[in-house]
């Protein structure tokens, strides 16, 4: 509601509804994540930013400081993903990295000036994924710059009992998950819409577009069920609850 004075003052509106009393907090719908989306990838790179995942291996560099281990590559890159690296991607906007299947990508984050892609059958552990690229025209926000195909495993089966194995997704312009196998512990900030197609049950999520977002679920979709919360660096902003 948009002041404290719409609430109704029933002396038992508390007593009818438990932890109203407790849940009552002021704040703003601002998805302000999704407007700095672009601060969030390039603080992906930096140790000190609080965006970059522990995982990822780092160095002391002959200046003193702690620098992360990047490997650049292009988009016609297959792999390996070595655990413990960053890789940067320098492609065009409108060009495409592919992503490999039939193997677990793990402990790595992925950061393109291209859009990312990936055939059926990806599997991520404790991934970041982030595109800088945006369309043409009157709305570059709404390009897919992330496209995951259908039968994705992202995160880890046991991420609501260990909270460790999500995936993150950042996009400067758009998202789009397929229909899913498996989805546990998720968050993705972009700066378009976000659209997920499921297949089964999705635990552990957080989603913040600056657009749409759109999610279709055949089965339970939303926080874990002992309140594990999703991957990466945020804070609730506001919570829908069915």
């Amino acid at each position: 509601m948009p002041d404290y004075d719409d609430m109704n003052d029933r002396a038992n509106v508390y007593d009818n509804n438990p932890g109203l009393a407790e849940a009552m907090a002021e704040g703003d719908l601002w998805p302000k994540d999704a407007y700095i989306v672009n601060d969030i990838i390039a603080g992906l790179t930096d140790p000190a930013s609080g965006h970059m995942p522990g995982y990822i291996d780092t160095f002391t560099n002959d200046a003193g400081n702690v620098v992360p281990v990047i490997d650049t590559i292009d988009r016609t890159y297959s792999g390996p993903y070595e655990p413990g690296h960053i890789y940067n991607v320098a492609c065009q906007s409108n060009q495409i990295l592919q992503l490999p299947t039939g193997v677990v990508i793990s402990e790595v984050v992925i950061v393109a000036d291209c859009k990312i892609k990936a055939s059926a059958g990806v599997m991520l552990e404790d991934v970041v994924l982030a595109s800088k690229s945006t369309g043409n025209g009157q709305n570059p926000y709404a390009q897919n710059s992330i496209d995951l195909a259908a039968a994705a495993q992202l995160g880890a089966s046991d991420f609501c009992d260990t909270g460790s194995g999500g995936v993150e997704i950042y996009s400067a312009a758009s998202a789009h998950i397929a229909a899913s196998l498996d989805v546990n512990g998720l968050r993705a900030v972009v700066a378009g819409d976000f659209q997920l197609a499921a297949g089964g049950d999705i635990y552990g999520v957080a989603v913040q577009a600056g657009n749409n977002v759109s999610a279709t679920a055949n089965g339970e979709f939303g926080l874990c069920p002992d309140g594990t919360p999703p991957p990466g660096q945020f804070t609730w902003h506001y919570r829908l609850v069915l």
